[in-house]
């Protein structure tokens, strides 16, 4: 785990080890964000893998991610971006975007 200069890590966060997270500089973490990096895989018969697969999440620079948003595995945030309280964030962010909902979507 990297976590850049000028970060803000509120109250309850929770930064799951499997995979590699990288947090950029000036990023401010709501309370009980999480960041989770990894799934179990599920087979075409429907059979849950015992062992989970990792993947890396990156947050870029500046960013904002507000209270009990979850940050899922394989997911890149870009600088700048902000993402709203409660959001479930499952794909990439562009840059200087506001991402909010379930599963979040860009307003703006």
């Amino acid at each position: 785990m990297s976590i850049g200069d000028g970060c803000f890590v509120n109250a309850g966060c929770w930064f799951e080890g499997a995979g590699r997270i990288d947090i950029g500089r000036n990023v401010f973490l709501g309370p009980q964000v999480m960041i989770i990096t990894s799934v179990h895989e599920i087979d075409q018969g429907g059979q849950v893998a015992r062992m989970p697969v990792a993947s890396e999440v990156r947050i870029g620079d500046r960013c904002w991610l507000g209270a009990r948003a979850m940050i899922l595995p394989g997911v890149t945030v870009g600088e700048g971006t902000i993402i709203g309280a409660g959001a479930v964030v499952n794909k990439d962010c562009e840059p200087g975007a506001v991402y909010a909902g379930v599963p979040a979507r860009r307003v703006r």
